[in-house]
């Protein structure tokens, strides 16, 4: 119950079949939970939202602020490392930097989710911009000084894993270990506001999709008590 029926395999780029697995069971109910957020209405999805950022930064700032005194220098020695020549391009180098940043950009595109809220949002004209660029600016600073900190505690190599900054501060000892639960709940803490925020702006597309005439009328119904389209979510 905790995988879905079928996987990518990375080795054969295809799409196979999962043995034994018939639903992803807590993902399956997040989404629901979500959907049913969204659908009480806009002021409990932006405090849910805000409850889970605060959340995640507080993490974030305690993991700068405690792991920037155990940097090792050399980890970030050199700072560009050579393309590796058995793997090719993509892998460190100048075409690893370019590799990372095209991954990277996909980190961004869940920007535009801000001005899918723009017909609930209090003088849009003025508050759109400066939410965009806003955040912007403070998620790339923030970027910028965890992938600083990641680097320095742990060798770049030991870093492609699904959970490089719990690796990291494993690499820094006993010293900061109390901080591997702390991440861990950020993390669980994380996820739901990523799913709500991105569920949140894609009703609102369907929303004025409908309004438009390019889908059913039926996804432009706003319910009467919690004023909000329960069709579109």
């Amino acid at each position: 119950i905790n995988a879905g029926p079928f996987l990518f395999d990375e080795v054969t780029q295809e799409i196979v079949l999962n043995e034994g697995h018939i639903v992803n069971l807590p993902a399956s109910l997040l989404v629901l939970l979500t959907t049913a957020i969204i659908c009480i209405g806009v002021r409990k999805s932006a405090m849910i939202t805000t409850v889970a950022v605060c959340i995640k930064l507080t993490v974030i700032v305690v993991f700068v602020a405690f792991g920037i005194w155990y940097v090792k220098w050399e980890n970030l020695r050199p700072f560009i490392p050579e393309e590796d020549k058995v793997t090719g391009f993509g892998h460190y180098g100048w075409s690893g930097i370019v590799r990372g940043a095209s991954v990277v950009f996909f980190a961004y595109i869940g920007f535009d989710a801000v001005t899918a809220a723009a017909a609930e949002t209090e003088d849009p004209a003025t508050m759109m911009p400066i939410g965009i660029f806003a955040s912007l600016g403070i998620s790339t600073g923030i970027y910028m000084l965890v992938s600083f900190v990641m680097v320095g505690l742990a060798p770049y190599t030991l870093l492609g894993v699904p959970d490089p900054i719990v690796v990291a501060v494993q690499q820094a000892g006993p010293a900061l270990a109390w901080l591997v639960p702390l991440i861990s709940i950020a993390v669980v803490c994380g996820l739901p506001g990523v799913v709500l925020v991105s569920m949140y702006a894609n009703s609102r597309i369907v929303l004025l999709m409908a309004q438009d005439g390019m889908l059913p009328s039926a996804f432009a119904d706003i319910n009467t008590t919690f004023n909000t389209p329960h069709w579109a979510t």
